[in-house]
């Protein structure tokens, strides 16, 4: 009901880091209890997979989206205190979604959604896709750097301005 909302809507929380560096997503389970199983999935992708998952005795990379493999980790391995955080490392623009935190606690209901967290990871770097891209933009540098090599003045910056502009747009 009501409450539920509410413990929903403190429970969703948005987080924004540049590509490249490591982020916490949180998640808080009750203190003290007892542990069935946790995951962390991206809900705005289709797939099946889960970025994260820990269930006692057994191996937690079976369905795991392999771009996250080898990034995620416990950020208290104990979990004491039902802290399930996670730490994404090295985070790209392409980890940018929606993070579901879903616990699993013994002699409970079935799993629930203890933490949501909307990603968004700004880019601090272009990712080339061919080396056509590559030469063209090599091309546009050159004028840009001939535009900017002599000393600026407010024409020549609106200049610069104006030929980015009709340069990039499509």
């Amino acid at each position: 009901g009501f409450f539920s909302l509410i413990q929903m809507m403190l429970n969703h929380h948005e987080v924004t880091v540049k590509a490249g560096e490591d982020v916490t997503l949180q998640c808080q389970a009750p203190r003290d209890a007892q542990i069935n199983m946790f995951e962390w999935i991206r809900s705005d992708l289709e797939s099946d997979g889960y970025i994260f998952r820990f269930i006692p005795e057994e191996s937690t990379t079976r369905n795991q989206l392999p771009s996250y493999r080898g990034r995620v980790e416990r950020r208290d391995p104990d979990m004491k205190d039902g802290d399930l955080s996670v730490v994404l490392k090295n985070v790209r623009v392409k980890d940018t979604g929606t993070y579901r935190c879903r616990v699993g606690i013994s002699g409970g209901e079935k799993p629930k959604v203890y933490s949501t967290i909307q990603l968004t990871v700004s880019g601090e770097f272009v990712e080339l896709t061919d080396s056509q891209e590559l030469e063209a933009t090599r091309a546009d540098c050159g004028v840009a750097s001939r535009l900017l090599s002599s000393p600026l003045s407010w024409p020549k910056i609106i200049k610069l301005l104006l030929w980015m502009y009709l340069n990039t747009s499509m």
